[in-house]
């Protein structure tokens, strides 16, 4: 869903910032949000009357379908906010927009463009001006030559193209102010000027909250940027701006997360970091949480207790090293080298480290220490003894990172000194790596935060990959999800489309028997090439007995990529279950895999016969399933399309969310139907599909079925099922929906931890019979359930199950009870209040409370 903020009330706007923002895995593009950069800008030009608008996107499309989007304002000109990990996408949207509007003005502004610009211009042709550092007077500058039709030249800061000259004016000096203590106050307020939206309603913040009390920092570390685009430099806002700020962002925005202090280095004025804490607490607006970071040797005892008084929860510090020589030579602690191995200066510094790390610990504070491995000088040894270090801190999580030396910055000038490769990458920007030792040798702890982080990713693409061949899961997400298998490695046609179906959060996969590291990395010159909307992909590898898309076939895949395999094998030492392997196999209706095989088996059926076997499972006249520990183990395993058995209304395939790709066809689900060919349209396959199901609907007679709302109609069956014995089943049995559930909800609780070898004999799972349809459910006062529950109760607890989501609900004994009077059909909602108070020994509110507590847990479900 798209929404956008305009500042001048019915003015169309004259600029549309536009950032792409990386998911947490920093893999693909998560949405088009809001920037705190690109609202001081905004802020800066609503001061001047000059209406401007942030593109706001949080499901976006293909790269052709955001470009639309964002020309459909009407605005002359479009900047973009540009990190290295985003520049590839900023470029290839430009580029869009520049062939459906060849007079449009593409500036790309943002850290990269600071120290990146004749780099960008000469390859991101689409880019007409690249802004440095500062962006507020340059924008208007801009806008100003732009509308008199001037030319650039006397505007500082920019590096713009002239016709095919490319030229770079000098720098911008930004003296905003005499006083510096409020150098930045010149500049408005994002947030005082209504540039990020109230949403106070439904408490949901569209952005990361965060304040700027300060710009720049002196250090000259020589991996960083943020000192270098800053020129080496610190500018402040006032310590009454920075109140003003917090203090709005209290009063108008349910805020759930921390707010984060968006400096470079929050305490490195440290008197003055002691007294925005104090002001903090001063004005009562400690009840916020927040974050920062900072350097360790910028801290002391008295600031951390400030620090957790004004509301504090972590602090994030930036070790890198813990050896002295490599402290040195990037420049950490001091600027000099060190003479006659004279390291005083670096053994203070991990000393203070060591001491106020015990500090910050013990007065509760979160701390986060952040190292490199690869750095200049570093050898293996050195970076275990920096593990050690780590250790010994006793933090409970920590940054793992591995060097990246960024373009402009001192170390890009002198990492050849150190053994340390620089290789140009397919989308430019960031370079590769080669280290000058193999820094994976090194392996990881196990508190490191990336690896979490990117454990979380693989098991949400593992789960996605399984969901091509169980399309129950994740139906009608908003990602698109891209199976290519059996296809020549160059197949232009196949890029070229694949740049124009896939959306910027597509999760794609490609299925390749070699399984080489060359077969993945070369895919991405012909990615850059074609323009494809993609950083990053799933290689999956199939295994030997593996014989194609056959519903008659047994076929295995490992679900892993094979980037991220190198990297848990090396590095990565992930902590609990990846489904790192599941097999497509025929039904048994004893088959059952054990809870730690770490394997998904997936059933699908041969004959009718098997089907109506599947379905003998004892139901009770209460829509009541009961199963021992026996039965539960043997049906640990999900079922392949379970769509066509489970979902109400037309079939599941016609949103698209799904492609497989094989041999130039595409499958709309895993079926042996091809509906469409490399190169089609999206919207020439809809057509089709809707072909199909009106002739499938025709011939089955489905408009005079009495089921008609409730049938999932499957477009697609399996050979061996025809349209009478599809009707018929589902006829029999399809008010016995819940049946189809129970493979997927005991696998669910199984990786949920729910069930154990403690489990007594017996699970009951109780499902919706109420009378009426689910329509008809949602009108009956004060009841807003959804359809698609399950009760489950093992060991005397009880859950929801929500069945489109795969997600879980623990009920206390009073919902438990609550809900049993309303699976009963009683709506008298005082008598079950009443009723339950008395038999539970609580009060009626104390009832209400819970109804109303199970009511908001169902429709965060839901959502």
């Amino acid at each position: 869903m798209k929404t956008a903020v305009d500042i001048i009330e019915n003015e169309k706007p004259e600029i549309i910032f536009v950032f792409p923002r990386l998911n947490d895995a920093g893999n693909r593009i998560k949405a088009f949000t809001y920037s705190l950069g690109s609202g001081y800008i905004r802020a800066y030009l609503k001061q001047r009357q000059i209406a401007s608008l942030q593109y706001i996107n949080y499901s976006p499309g293909t790269v052709r379908e955001v470009a639309l989007d964002i020309l459909s304002y009407g605005s002359n000109w479009v900047g973009f906010t540009c990190f290295d990990d985003t520049l590839y996408y900023c470029s290839i949207l430009a580029s869009e927009l520049k062939k459906l509007l060849p007079e449009i003005l593409i500036v790309f502004g943002g850290p990269s463009t600071t120290l990146a610009d004749m780099l960008i211009m000469e390859h991101c042709h689409a880019v007409d001006v690249c802004s440095r550092r500062d962006g507020e007077l340059t924008c208007y500058d801009l806008l100003q030559k732009y509308r008199s039709k001037e030319n650039f030249r006397s505007i500082r800061g920019i590096t713009f193209r002239a016709g095919r000259e490319i030229v770079r004016n000098p720098d911008r000096v930004e003296e905003y102010c005499a006083k510096r203590e409020n150098e930045l106050d010149v500049l408005p307020s994002p947030y005082l000027t209504g540039m990020f939206p109230v949403e106070v309603g439904d408490g949901n913040v569209p952005f990361d909250t965060a304040v700027l009390t300060a710009r720049g920092c002196t250090h000259k570390c020589t991996y960083c940027t943020n000192a270098a685009i800053n020129m080496f430099k610190i500018r402040y806002h006032s310590i009454d701006r920075v109140i003003d700020e917090i203090g709005y962002l209290a009063s108008n925005f349910a805020i759930k997360k921390p707010i984060l202090f968006f400096d470079d280095a929050f305490t490195l004025n440290i008197v003055r970091a002691k007294k925005i804490c104090r002001r903090i607490i001063e004005a009562g607006l400690d009840c916020i949480r927040f974050e920062c970071i900072t350097r360790i040797d910028k801290c002391d005892e008295e600031l951390f207790h400030l620090m957790v008084q004004a509301g504090f929860q972590s602090v994030a510090f930036g070790l890198e090293s813990a050896s002295v020589k490599v402290l040195n030579l990037i420049k950490k602690v001091r600027n000099k080298r060190a003479v006659n191995n004279d390291y005083t200066p670096e053994k203070r510094f991990l000393d203070t480290m060591q001491k106020n790390i015990r500090y910050s610990l013990s007065f509760g504070l979160s701390a986060v220490v952040s190292i490199i491995s690869g750095l200049p000088g570093e050898t293996a040894g050195e970076m275990r003894t920096t593990l050690d270090f780590i250790k010994e801190l006793n933090v409970p999580y920590y940054n793992h990172n591995y060097l990246n030396v960024i373009y402009g910055t001192e170390l890009f000038r002198t990492c050849d000194d150190y053994g340390i490769q620089i290789i140009p990458s397919p989308f430019l920007l960031p370079f590769k790596i080669e280290f000058a030792y193999d820094v994976f040798s090194v392996p990881p702890l196990p508190n490191s935060i990336v690896h979490h982080t990117l454990r979380e990713e693989d098991v949400r693409f593992n789960r996605h990959f399984i969901s091509v061949f169980n399309t129950n899961n994740d139906l009608f997400t908003d990602e698109s999800i891209v199976v290519i298998d059996s296809t020549k490695e160059n197949d232009s046609a196949l890029y070229s489309w694949l740049s124009v179906i896939l959306h910027f959060n597509s999760s794609l996969f490609i299925v390749d028997e070699y399984w080489t590291y060359k077969a993945y990395t070369d895919r991405f010159e012909l990615f850059s090439r074609f323009c494809v909307p993609a950083i990053s992909y799933k290689m999956v590898k199939k295994s030997d007995n593996g014989r194609g898309f056959s519903n008659k076939s047994c076929t295995s895949y490992m679900v892993r990529s094979f980037l991220e395999t190198i990297l848990q094998t090396k590095h990565y030492t992930f902590q609990g279950e990846i489904p790192s392997e599941f097999t497509l196999q025929p039904y048994d209706e004893d088959v059952s895999v054990p809870a730690n095989e770490g394997r998904t088996i997936i059933l699908f059926f041969d004959s009718a016969d098997q089907i109506e076997d599947y379905l003998t499972i004892k139901i009770s006249d209460i829509n009541e399933i009961v199963l021992d520990k026996n039965k539960i183990r043997a049906k640990n395993f999900l079922l392949l399309n379970k769509c066509r058995w489970t979902y109400n209304g037309k079939c599941g395939v016609y949103g698209l969310n799904k492609l497989i790709v094989r041999n130039g066809k595409i499958h709309p689900c895993y079926t042996d139907c091809p509906v469409g060919n490399v190169g089609d349209k999206p919207e020439a396959i809809k057509l089709k599909l809707e072909t199909i199901r009106k002739e499938t609907e025709k011939k089955r007679g489905c408009k005079d079925c009495a089921l008609y709302e409730k049938c999932a109609r499957c477009l697609f069956l399996p050979p061996f099922l025809t349209d009478e014995q599809y009707c018929r089943i589902m006829k029999q049995y399809r008010n016995d929906w819940a049946v189809w559930e129970i493979p997927g909800l005991i696998f669910e609780m199984i990786k949920s931890n729910i069930l154990d070898s403690a489990m007594t004999e017996r699970m009951t799972v109780t499902w919706l019979n109420l009378g009426f349809t689910s329509s008809e459910w949602r009108y009956k006062p004060d009841i807003s359930f959804p359809d698609g529950l399950l009760q489950v109760s093992v060991d005397g607890k009880h859950y929801f199950y929500y069945t489109m989501k795969m997600q879980f609900m623990k009920l206390s004994d009073v919902m438990k009870r609550i809900w049993d009077e309303i699976h009963a059909g009683v709506y008298d909602w005082p008598a079950i209040y009443s009723h339950l108070a008395g038999c539970l020994s609580i009060s009626e509110t104390a009832c209400k409370n819970a109804y109303q507590r199970m009511k908001e847990g169902i429709a965060v479900l839901h959502k």
